[in-house]
C-alpha cells in the first residue's frame, strides 16, 4: 500500500494523509477481525502494518525522486 497508494491517489503524497488514511483502513480491518472472531486482533499487526507501508512510502518518493531527476537530466540534454 506503501508504493501504490501515493501513485494512485495524489492527495496521499503528503505523510500525513497517507498515514490517517492507512490508520482508518487498519482500524477497519482490526474491528472486524474481531467482532467476527475470524482472526486474532493484535497490537503487533498494527505496528507492523504502519511500518511496511511507511517504508514503502518511502520507497515510492525516492523513486519518484529519481525518476524526476532522470527526466530533467535526459531534458537538459536534448535542450543543446
Amino acid at each position: 500500500m506503501g508504493l501504490f497508494l501515493p501513485t494512485l491517489f495524489q492527495s496521499l503524497r503528503k505523510w500525513k494523509f497517507f498515514v490517517s488514511s492507512i490508520l482508518m483502513v487498519l482500524i477497519g480491518i482490526e474491528s472486524m477481525q474481531y467482532f467476527t472472531r475470524s482472526g486474532v486482533g493484535d497490537i503487533d499487526d498494527v505496528f507492523l502494518y504502519i511500518l511496511g507501508s511507511s517504508s514503502g512510502f518511502y520507497g515510492y518518493h525516492m523513486i519518484s525522486r529519481f525518476v524526476r531527476k532522470a527526466r530533467n537530466a535526459s531534458g537538459s540534454l536534448s535542450k543543446r
